[in-house]
């Protein structure tokens, strides 16, 4: 674990399923309060990398080592990179109506983010919707390679009336 002022790093090398190719957590601190903000994995992961073995945090800039990936690795994130815009985040589905169940919403990343690879877990929340009945929760998963900034995510949404999602 590492921590620099507001920020938390926890490396988990045997997580993702058994396969032990590992992840990393972020966290930060408001107040007395710590919330999760990011899961790291490694853009090339294999079973046995166990990334995630050794955790360095500094400003905005985080790194994880993987012992067993090659003859080893460490990867840099920008932790500024957690700063992601969403496309359209309020959705409507009619009752009954087919044509609606599902929506596209664009995730950028900023563009200083780009020289980095990262796969983060994007969790919606409940605003008048309901998470599980309204529209599928998630995780979603999306990964960005070197130099990409924006992804197209679908959202999958239950047909009821009036529903106002993400």
């Amino acid at each position: 674990m590492a921590v620099a002022g507001d920020t938390a790093v926890i490396g988990a090398r045997f997580d993702d399923g058994g396969s032990n190719s590992g992840s990393a957590y972020v966290f930060t601190r408001t107040g007395n309060s710590w919330s999760g903000q990011a899961k790291l994995t490694a853009g090339d992961a294999a079973a046995g990398d166990y990334f995630g073995i050794s955790v360095a945090v500094a400003g905005d800039t985080a790194v994880i080592g993987a012992f067993a990936d090659d003859s080893g690795s460490a990867y840099m994130f920008d932790l500024q990179s957690f700063d992601y815009e969403f496309s359209d985040a309020a959705y409507a589905a009619i009752e009954g109506s087919n044509n609606n169940t599902n929506e596209v919403v664009t995730i950028t990343r900023p563009v200083t983010a780009a020289p980095f690879p990262e796969t983060v877990d994007v969790i919606l929340t409940d605003g008048t919707a309901v998470a599980g009945s309204d529209f599928t929760a998630g995780p979603i998963t999306v990964s960005f390679a070197v130099g990409e900034i924006s992804k197209t995510v679908p959202i999958e949404l239950s047909t009821r009336s009036q529903i106002n999602c993400c």
